[in-house]
């Protein structure tokens, strides 16, 4: 039963980072990255991109996107500066009749990196539920539910072994 618990505990943590994993996928040049506070978007909807090139502070970098079917991107703002860590970012607002995937890229001199989003007609689940609760509070409370369960059942199995000795 302890195996079960194991593998269940398991489960939630891999559903887990199968959501955030698509928020952290990028191209680009080597050692830069690029992330989205959401992986998906509703249209009209926003997203952080932050974005870090190697060299620290003061490089110029703009923000521009590609894709999607009737997608018009904004970014607030359109251009920007590192920060001494080399980062900067930009909140991207999709226009509200875009569907499909958007890549958004940033350039600064000779580098660049870009992260994709999907936008989809379904509301955005990944950042807020309905009640704002945040999700990763709700799938951290699933888990500890399912670990409650589990546990349980290990508890009522040895409590029968118990019983019949």
């Amino acid at each position: 039963m302890l195996k079960r618990l194991v593998i269940v505990v398991g489960m939630a943590l891999a559903g887990t980072a199968l959501a955030v994993v698509p928020a952290l996928a990028y191209t680009g040049t080597p050692g830069t990255s690029a992330s989205t506070t959401s992986a998906t978007v509703a249209p009209g909807g926003t997203t952080t991109l932050t974005v870090n090139f190697p060299g620290g502070a003061g490089q110029a970098v703009t923000f521009s996107s590609s894709g999607g079917t009737n997608c018009a991107v904004t970014f607030n703002p359109a251009t920007g500066t590192t920060d001494v860590n080399g980062n900067v970012s930009t909140v991207a607002t999709v226009s509200s009749g875009c569907s499909g995937t958007v890549t958004m890229t940033a350039i600064s001199g000779t580098q660049n990196v870009a992260t994709t989003v999907t936008v989809s007609g379904l509301p955005n689940a990944s950042t807020q539920t309905p009640s704002g609760i945040p999700a990763l509070w709700i799938l951290l409370l699933l888990a500890l539910g399912l670990g409650l369960v589990a546990a349980s059942i290990v508890g009522v199995n040895l409590n029968r072994k118990t019983a019949t000795a």
